[in-house]
């Protein structure tokens, strides 16, 4: 159905959970799996063209890595088809569109400078692409990096803004995060 699309200011902010084992958004959950296809593609679901190649969902899941934003593009492409997938999911077409990308991180590297300067500078682009047919140009304004929920709240790391959320939980539902 159709979900209730983020806003910071003007823009759509879309988060986004590059996970070893599972691409996840709001309204979105898929395995980490993405295979370059041989010719035009054109018989798959969830095609994504880049600079003249065809990938598509499925296959085997990319090769775990700690820093996303290292070795090779595989994160890049399966968080672009989180994104265009995630604006479908919202009753948005394809289209030219500046956002704000959220990206989380396991806790324990939040800390650490350069893995977050290189997910900041690796997501922070344009990206035009066709996909399923449809045309996105994907301009990403701003990156903000979150530590992963669930993994940050058993792992004691709690941001201001997390703080935000958890205070104004109705306080039977406080003990559950504490």
């Amino acid at each position: 159905g159709v979900g209730i699309m983020f806003r910071y200011g003007e823009y759509p902010a879309l988060c986004v959970d590059p996970g070893n084992f599972n691409m996840k958004t709001t309204q979105v959950l898929f395995p980490s799996a993405i295979t370059e296809l041989s010719g035009d593609g054109g018989q798959f679901a969830h095609e994504l063209k880049i600079d003249k190649r065809y990938f598509a969902l499925g296959g085997n899941r990319v090769e775990q890595r700690d820093d996303k934003a290292d070795y090779n593009d595989d994160f890049l492409f399966l968080t672009l088809i989180a994104i265009a997938r995630e604006l479908e999911e919202n009753g948005v077409r394809p289209g030219c569109y500046d956002i704000f990308l959220g990206v989380t991180l396991p806790p324990a590297y939040m800390k650490n400078k350069t893995m977050r300067m290189n997910m900041k500078q690796y997501f922070r682009k344009q990206f035009p692409f066709p996909y399923n047919g449809g045309f996105y140009r994907i301009n990403v304004l701003k990156v903000f990096l979150c530590p992963q929920t669930t993994a940050a709240l058993y792992g004691n790391v709690l941001t201001a803004e997390m703080k935000k959320v958890l205070d104004a939980l109705p306080e039977d539902q406080k003990e559950i995060y504490r």
